[in-house]
């Protein structure tokens, strides 16, 4: 490894620590404030999800965020490491599930599923409620299952069981979609995000 790479990997490290010491914060469209720097499983085994939580909850991190896409088993161990850790407690952390129901068929299925998917991430992240649920995906039936997709998590939201919700991967047209679902309780509760892939 050369001096000038060597050099810009230390500078890079320093600069993300900084960050951690130091969190900047987002404050969302309901008043919620996040944390801007994140610390995310990738799909691995439990043992390495567990101990890479505990080791980001030490540097300093205090967003975590905990994707289905990641599976069932680094999920819990991401939530044991935040149970287990001996300095940081549960409620000073900024907690993130997924919900992946792309595949879901019609309204009513994609309601269904969103919510069996949203039950599943409070059995495993809490009993505390989520600081945010995401939708990973945009639902592949249209507009139709859009609209069941937002209506649960706006259910789930208006219940107090989440304190903000999101999507990912969202176009304008899907977006459109979203904030037509008006369902119980009145308006649409619009997403205080919209995580885009990188490209």
């Amino acid at each position: 490894m050369t001096a000038p790479l060597l050099a810009s990997l230390l500078l890079s490290s320093l600069n993300i620590f900084a960050e951690v010491a130091t969190p900047q914060t987002v404050t969302l469209n309901n008043g919620l404030v996040m944390p801007k720097l994140a610390f995310a499983a990738n799909v691995w085994p439990a043992a390495t999800c567990r101990n890479a939580t505990h080791l980001a909850l030490d540097a300093g991190f205090r967003f975590v965020w905990s994707s289905a896409l990641v599976h069932l088993e680094c999920q819990r161990a991401q939530r044991e490491a935040i149970s287990e850790h001996p300095t940081v407690r549960r409620a000073d952390l900024f907690l993130a599930g997924t919900v992946d129901t792309q595949g879901c068929a019609t309204l009513d299925d994609c309601r269904s599923a969103t919510l069996a998917g949203a039950h599943a991430q409070f059995r495993i992240l809490g009993p505390e409620p989520l600081e945010m649920l995401m939708l990973d995906y945009p639902s592949s039936a249209g507009c139709a299952g859009i609209t069941g997709q937002w209506q649960a998590l706006t259910a789930l939201y208006r219940a107090g069981k989440v304190r903000s919700v999101a999507v990912s991967a969202f176009a304008a047209a899907q977006l459109s979609c979203l904030f037509s679902a008006e369902g119980e309780g009145g308006a649409v509760v619009p997403p205080v995000a919209n995580q885009m892939p990188r490209l």
